[in-house]
């Protein structure tokens, strides 16, 4: 079975729905952790448990949709979880990743811009691009 990581920067958004999209759209033949370049003192932080509004659209567009990411964990990158895994999609920012990333044959790079302090608008729609490249990474990995 594939295990895929997904990360973006602050493991709210962006990876965290990667990797509820991957894990029903693989149809049990892969699975997907994800985690963030920035969490820091935020390890263990349950999604549902920041307050903010930008948090609150990255729940609720994924509610719409018929996904809850309410009850994910924030975990912090760490190499451990780039060993285990043998495929990493990124959508962090370059200058927040750590070195061990770089020049890593793992790893893909997806350009997806961070919603964070944007609008609901921009959130769906950012949330639908990172739908339509899971669906597509898919269809392309053997799994």
């Amino acid at each position: 079975m594939k295990k895929v990581l997904f990360i973006c920067r602050g493991n709210i958004g962006r990876s965290q729905w990667a990797k509820e999209f991957y894990n029903h759209f693989s149809d049990g033949k892969g699975t997907a952790l994800c985690c963030g370049t920035r969490v820091g003192e935020f390890e263990g932080q349950k999604i549902c448990d920041i307050k903010s509004d930008s948090v609150e659209d990255d729940i609720k567009a994924m509610q719409e949709i018929g996904f809850d990411i309410s009850g994910g964990i924030r975990r912090h990158i760490t190499p451990e979880l780039i060993e285990d895994a043998d495929r990493v999609v990124v959508m962090a920012e370059r200058d927040t990743w750590p070195d061990y990333l770089e020049n890593n044959q793992k790893v893909i790079f997806w350009d997806i811009e961070n919603p964070k302090d944007t609008t609901y608008e921009k959130t769906c729609e950012t949330r639908d691009i990172v739908k339509k490249k899971v669906e597509d990474f898919i269809s392309q990995e053997d799994l």
